[in-house]
């Protein structure tokens, strides 16, 4: 702006006073900008630190999130990446245990009711209104468009959290309430009350899903984690502040079978990772003490002195 107004000084009237009206915006950007590096200099530098949340600019990383986040905009339960390690890789086989909850399964039916209704009636509507159909492939576009750009860089880190979607939301809610105006505002084919219907499915499913996502939200387990940490440290602490080295392990031994069995397909010891963040949580329990702490989804390999203690102690 400031060398804008330099190059234009001869068609400007009043230099000083349209400068001032440069510099005061350009200052408050400045202090603004200041602000930000001070609290992540000294607040949110050791975040940036840890492996979820540098930087990563691989392809398919990028592209895997970014469905991850589209997929958890539509309704998709929150956990499901628990049971997928990429969204390019097929469910574990405890996905399918997952059939025996009767709120996954209430929500499932009704989720899968409701956008199948609404992509039959956008298919319905498209086909009676061709008209319309550039006006919404146009509305989708700037949707798609904002949806990402609000998403911005988060789509770099390899940690994803569904409340980043706070304002990203906002673009998928709004292209679902454009299209019921639409169908509620046509006569053809009972669109009215087909847009009834879909509201109802869509509360319906919002309870249901709002429940769901509750049960299983990050908050609650990692407090479930914190709360076992606290009671674990406490029974060994004393035997574990005796070696340099403590590992989480993911494997149990079967004595029917004499052999070492993955506890979980993908999990265990990398949520603990990340609720720990990495090696910080040992300042908090082992004030003083010279230690490591190793996790078993890192290497299988076990130093020799070190305290191995099973992940699902934290995560039951």
């Amino acid at each position: 702006m400031l060398i804008n107004a330099l190059i234009n000084r001869k068609k400007i009237k009043n230099l000083k006073k349209d400068l001032v009206k440069i510099y005061l915006p350009l200052t408050g950007y400045i202090v603004v900008s200041a602000v930000f590096y001070l609290l992540f200099k000294y607040s949110l530098r050791y975040v940036t630190a840890l492996d979820n949340y540098k930087m990563n600019l691989n392809p398919r990383q990028i592209i895997n999130n970014s469905l991850w986040y589209f997929l958890w905009a539509w309704g998709l339960p929150n956990f499901l990446p628990e049971y997928m390690k990429s969204i390019f890789f097929k469910f574990t086989a405890d996905f399918w245990k997952l059939f025996k909850d009767k709120s996954f399964l209430i929500y499932l039916y009704t989720y899968s009711a409701y956008f199948f209704l609404f992509l039959g009636s956008l298919i319905i509507y498209l086909l009676t209104n061709l008209k319309r159909a550039k006006e919404i492939f146009l509305m989708k576009i700037f949707v798609l468009i904002n949806f990402f750009i609000f998403l911005g860089p988060i789509l770099f880190f390899p940690h994803r959290w569904m409340i980043r979607l706070t304002l990203p939301l906002i673009f998928i809610s709004f292209f679902q309430a454009y299209l019921l105006v639409l169908f509620y505002t046509n006569n053809k084919c009972g669109f009215k009350v087909l847009s009834i219907i879909l509201i109802i499915f869509y509360t319906i499913t919002n309870y249901f899903g709002v429940r769901l996502h509750e049960s299983s939200s990050l908050y609650l387990l990692e407090s479930r984690f914190v709360t076992n940490a606290d009671q674990v440290f406490k029974k060994y602490g004393a035997q574990i502040e005796k070696h340099p080295v403590l590992y989480f392990t993911d494997f149990v031994y079967n004595k029917k079978i004499k052999k070492k069995l993955y506890f979980r397909p993908w999990g265990g010891s990398k949520k603990l990772d990340n609720t720990f963040h990495g090696q910080y949580f040992l300042d908090y329990y082992f004030p003083g003490k010279k230690m490591k702490a190793i996790y078993g989804y890192t290497t299988e390999n076990i130093p020799k002195n070190a305290y191995v203690i099973h992940s699902e102690l934290f995560l039951k």
